[in-house]
């Protein structure tokens, strides 16, 4: 499979800019916060992620396969593979044999495409 350009862009950007790129997903995470009522208090997943407590950055993520455990026999009888359309961030657990795979844009059969309205039904699998 061919990667997309922000591949291309990132491999070859210094460790300064790639750190930036990682502050700027972290960052998107917070335009989905809700508007909390005074004195309530939530935990968010950036919240958790920078103060690296808990997980570890590993990387950036270009695409993810897979295989599916359970569908109708058209999703089972492949490997599904997809490209992000933007970076996705790989964490560890720091104690647990745990990954993370997350981003603002990422969905499971669904697009934030079709959330603001620019895209119909019918997408299947990882998007991002």
């Amino acid at each position: 499979m061919k990667y997309l350009s922000w591949v291309t862009t990132l491999l070859k950007a210094p460790e300064s800019r790639r750190k930036q790129w990682v502050s700027e997903i972290l960052e998107g995470f917070k335009e989905y916060r809700k508007k909390n009522p005074k004195g309530k208090t939530e935990q968010y997943l950036s919240d958790t992620l920078e103060a690296e407590k808990e997980y570890e950055l590993v990387g950036f993520v270009p695409k993810i396969e897979y295989i599916k455990v359970e569908g109708r026999q058209n999703e089972l009888d492949c490997i599904w593979e997809h490209a992000h359309m933007s970076p996705q961030l790989l964490y560890k657990h720091k104690k647990l044999p745990l990954f993370i795979i997350t981003g603002p844009g990422l969905r499971f059969n669904d697009s934030v495409l079709k959330e603001v309205g620019l895209r119909s039904d019918g997408v299947r699998g990882i998007t991002g």
